[in-house]
């Protein structure tokens, strides 16, 4: 069978694979306290610490778009107070994954995004398991520090503790198809648009 051949069956058979996904589920901790992050926003929309954890939240729930719209109209130089913030907290209380995961996007939105990926570091020594963690350190290897090998890795790594992840899906067919395995990137691209639809429909 040619190459060519067995590429559109590969493709083929992508289509008509069953709706197997399911929305990305979040814990009931990590939901009330985003619901909590969400009433004070309302409250004090222009606050930027308010702003700035409701941010975070969204982005370690995995709602990663909600995350980068709400943090957007933060200050660039707000950055500052948040690594001097969460620099003292972490040191305060080291056992909380939640103080260097607000620290990384301090260093990032800094320009630091190698101490970036230290603090996502020491979130995943936290909880090895944070697959959000996994997937901005992986973003930051493979937009920053070319270390595209690395970052795919990591979505792997990611998607093996929960397949249900829809972000990471979009992360590694990004890094597929910059290494041109365009089946692999398609692939997953798929997987990211049904497990978007599905949670569009818990929403």
């Amino acid at each position: 069978m040619g190459r060519r051949l067995r590429q559109i069956l590969m493709v083929g058979i992508l289509f008509v694979m069953p709706m197997w996904c399911q929305a990305y589920v979040i814990s009931p901790e990590l939901k009330q306290e985003l619901t909590a992050y969400q009433v004070q926003f309302e409250q004090t929309p222009s606050s930027n610490r308010v702003r700035f954890d409701l941010a975070m939240a969204y982005a370690y729930t995995g709602q990663i778009m909600k995350g980068f719209e709400t943090l957007k109209p933060i200050p660039l130089e707000y950055s500052h107070d948040v690594i001097r913030e969460y620099s003292q907290k972490m040191a305060d209380n080291p056992s909380e994954w939640r103080y260097p995961f607000k620290l990384a996007f301090g260093y990032y939105v800094n320009k630091q995004p190698e101490k970036a990926v230290e603090c996502f570091d020491i979130v995943l020594s936290i909880d090895p398991k944070h697959i959000w963690a996994m997937g901005f350190k992986g973003l930051i290897f493979a937009k920053d520090l070319n270390r595209l090998d690395d970052a795919i890795s990591l979505c792997q790594r990611a998607l093996e503790i929960d397949p249900d992840a829809t972000y990471i899906h979009l992360e590694l067919a990004e890094g597929y198809r910059r290494q041109g395995r365009y089946l692999k990137a398609f692939s997953h691209m798929l997987k990211f648009g049904r497990l978007q639809a599905e949670e569009a429909r818990h929403d």
